[in-house]
Formats: structure tokens, C-alpha cells, sequence
């Protein structure tokens, strides 16, 4: 029997690593799906921010890689190749992995004009949650309205990782063809003791650097610290200007605070960057699943977070803590709290971590969740 035909549209793809989340939530769904539908990736040639292909890459052409399907598109023939695809290929289902990119509105436009039904799934990452659609807002609610009115959405399933975009999806799209879901984790683990001195904190930052992401208030909470504070950022530079006023935040912290940015951090490297440190420290403005909050719990180490994640009661489940964003002074004096835990101490503390982020059999019932729900949609 032939696998269903899953034709999956995301901005950027392996081997590029620079898209965050969204690129290593579709590297685990696609890995965790594959034995049961077959997978077509249609992506950009190059990564996010940069504008070199990828070398070994045969652009506006299938490839294999991973032994997956994948579509590397230039940029100018984005438009043709998807039309081209989709007169050519016959796919049981087309999953979109945004909601106002270019790909999804351009593959929207072409089930219009080439008037096929293939169903469509769309899973807005976030993009949808009120603290998300707060940022540009100008353009995008006249899109949705635009959207609405002329039947670009008509017949589209959606998935959601957080309560709160399930809700808004519903409210503000008019649409019960909502789905919770959660996003597949990566199955490695590691755990890395002995990596805590005492008087001093390693904490780690990993993000696209944007607004969105908060960094400058993670560094404005640093201001105040009493302990030796390490902190390093890794992550794309995406907002010149934004990283610019983080610089000069970085330029008044007090002398027993120090802070790097190390640049970018391959998908293959994350969790075995992540589990050197002691803090994994993101006060995010808003997260509809948060990935790399789950790296950082599969490496073992505790999370210091907003409360605008799907992530919460993290100290009830001794995996960290999730703060509001207007107690900034929790955060405070949570990173001068650990910085006076001693080796044992944290080694207890990583332990129950490992233990509690245990995941396999979670991880079965979301692949089967994941499979009911595409295959509900394909009958």
C-alpha cells in the first residue's frame, strides 16, 4: 500500500539551522511520520538571513536528503516552481508551516486559480497568539480580514500548540477546525554533572535576536545580580537595531557580570552547547510551543522563563520556573539564588530534571495523536 503524499511547506530546512524552532519542530515531526506517510519538502536554497545557497544542493529541483523529499527554491522562482509542482503532483495533504509568510498566501492564491482540493493543514507557530499579532500589527489583521473575505481560508485545518492560540484561532478565524497538538521532541537526551561551581552561574541564551524574544530585559534583570554571572547568547542577529540597544545594555552591567555572544549554533550541537550550562534564561514575550525550551530540558538543565510559553507550573514539576514578566524582580533573584548552589546541589536538581523530562511515552501517544489527526483530515 502507497503512503499518503504530504506535501510540507517551511521558510527554511536542514541543513540549514538559523530558522530556530520551527526547522528542528519539522525535522522531528517528519522523522517521528515517516514510516507512515511519505513527506515532500518544498524550502528555500539558502538559509535564513543569508543569501548563498547550499552547497551540494541541486537548486529548483527535488533532492534527497535525510532520505526525505526536499525542494531547495531560489527566491525569483518561488512562484513558478510551486505552480509547477502542484500540476504535477498529487498529494493527499498540504501542511503549512505559517500563516503570513509568502509561500503559504502564494500556495492559497494557487488552490485558487488551479481550483484543486487537496486538503490543507496550517500550523501558524505562534504567529496567531495575541502577544504575536501585537508586533506589525497594521498589516496583518487587513490581511486576515482580506483573507477571510475572499475564501483564501475556506476548508483549512489548523494546529495549535498552546491553549491560548487554540482559542484565538477560533475566536478570530471563525473556525472550529482547530486541533491541540503538541510539538515532537528530539529524543536525545544528556545529562552533564559536575558543571556547577559555587559563587557562579553559567547561563545561556538561545534565540533568534528579536523583540519578540526579550532579550533586553533578560539583560536589564542582570543588572542587579549579585553573584558571578556568566552570560552567553547564541543566536541570529535578525534585528540590527534591537541588538544594538541590547549592546548598550551590555555595556552598563556591573563588573561581576559577564557577556558574550557566541554567535550561531548548529541544530546538531544544541543540546550537547546547552547541557555545559547551569540556566537556561528566556523571558520570551510570547511562545506557542517553545523548542528550545525542550532542548534545554532534554540537556538537563533548569529554565528560567516568561509565563507567555505553553510551559507553566515548571516549579511544581521541578523543572524550573515560569515568571510574569512584570515581576521583574523574581528573575533577579532566582539567578543570584542558583548562583549559590553548590556542585551537589545542582547535580540533585539536574537529576530530577533528567528524570521528570523523560518523554518516550509521550512522545508515542503525540505521533499517534499526529497521525489520527492527518489522516482524519486526508478521509
Amino acid at each position: 500500500m502507497n503512503k499518503p503524499k504530504i506535501f510540507l511547506n517551511v521558510g527554511t530546512y536542514l541543513p540549514g539551522y538559523r530558522g530556530g524552532g520551527p526547522t528542528q519542530s519539522v525535522k522531528n515531526l517528519v522523522e517521528a511520520l515517516s514510516d507512515e506517510f511519505e513527506f515532500y519538502i518544498f524550502t528555500a536554497n539558502h538559509d535564513l538571513g543569508v543569501n548563498e545557497p547550499y552547497e551540494n544542493v541541486d537548486t529548483n529541483s527535488w533532492n534527497k536528503y535525510g532520505g526525505v523529499n526536499i525542494f531547495y527554491s531560489s527566491d525569483q522562482n518561488k512562484s513558478r516552481n510551486l505552480k509547477q509542482i502542484f500540476k504535477q503532483q498529487n498529494f493527499s495533504l498540504i501542511f503549512l508551516n505559517s500563516f503570513f509568510s509568502t509561500d503559504t498566501i502564494q500556495i492559497l492564491i494557487l488552490r485558487k486559480q488551479l481550483k484543486f482540493d487537496t486538503p490543507i493543514v496550517l500550523m501558524p507557530r505562534g504567529e496567531l497568539s495575541k502577544g504575536a499579532l501585537n508586533i506589525k500589527k497594521p498589516k496583518k489583521v487587513p490581511y486576515i480580514r482580506f483573507a477571510k473575505f475572499s475564501g483564501l481560508l475556506d476548508r483549512i485545518h489548523y494546529l495549535s500548540t498552546a491553549e491560548d492560540e487554540h482559542d484565538q484561532i477560533q475566536k478570530l478565524l471563525k473556525t472550529d477546525k482547530v486541533y491541540k497538538v503538541s510539538n515532537i521532541p528530539n529524543t536525545e537526551k544528556k545529562i552533564a554533572l559536575d558543571t556547577k561551581e559555587e559563587g557562579k552561574l553559567k547561563v545561556v541564551f538561545l534565540s533568534r535576536i528579536t523583540q519578540k524574544k526579550n532579550l533586553d530585559y533578560a539583560l536589564e534583570t542582570l543588572k542587579h545580580c549579585k553573584g558571578n554571572i556568566y552570560f552567553d547568547i547564541y543566536g541570529t542577529i535578525e534585528e540590527k537595531k534591537y541588538w544594538e540597544k541590547c549592546q548598550k545594555i551590555i555595556s552598563t552591567l556591573p563588573n561581576n557580570v559577564t557577556v558574550n555572544h557566541k554567535g550561531e549554533l548548529p541544530n546538531e550541537n544544541v543540546i550537547a552547547t546547552l547541557s555545559k550550562y547551569d540556566l537556561f534564561y528566556f523571558p520570551t514575550k510570547s511562545e506557542n510551543y517553545g523548542h528550545v525550551i525542550s532542548e534545554a530540558l532534554q540537556a538537563s538543565i533548569p529554565v528560567l522563563i516568561s509565563d507567555q510559553t505553553p510551559w507553566k507550573d515548571l516549579e511544581t514539576k521541578k523543572l524550573g520556573w515560569d515568571y510574569p514578566l512584570k515581576y521583574y524582580q523574581k528573575y533577579t533573584k532566582k539567578i543570584d539564588e542558583l548562583s549559590t548552589y553548590n556542585k551537589q546541589d545542582y547535580n540533585n536538581l539536574k537529576k530530577r530534571i533528567y528524570e521528570e523530562f523523560r518523554t518516550e511515552g509521550k512522545l508515542a501517544k503525540n505521533i499517534e495523536l499526529y497521525q489520527l489527526i492527518f489522516y482524519q483530515i486526508i478521509e
